[in-house]
């Protein structure tokens, strides 16, 4: 009898503990919708080789986000026939989100 409940306790105990977890979390929907003021910084950054054509309508996604304490770093790395290409659309897309 002792052997069986050792064996079928995980299986109740489990369980239970995630139903208590579930009832005790909180959901998006309950956040506010915009970010505190002391809002840590993030940090976004993006890969950008071979993406010349894609890159400004990434930086105006990135940047049209409410949160306000945001970076955004666009790390280059192109093959050497294709370098500055985007800078361009780049710069662009900066002028375009102020």
């Amino acid at each position: 009898m002792v052997s069986a409940l050792t064996f079928a306790l995980p299986w109740l105990v489990i369980p239970a503990l995630g139903l208590w977890r579930l009832s005790r979390s909180t959901y998006l929907r309950d956040e506010p919708d915009t970010p505190p003021a002391d809002a840590p910084l993030i940090s976004v950054i993006c890969p950008a080789r071979n993406e010349a054509k894609h890159i400004a309508e990434f930086v105006r996604a990135a940047l049209a986000t409410s949160y306000s304490n945001c970076e955004l770093i666009v790390v280059d790395d192109p093959p050497p026939m294709t370098r500055g290409r985007w800078h361009a659309p780049l710069e662009r897309a900066l002028r375009d989100c102020g």
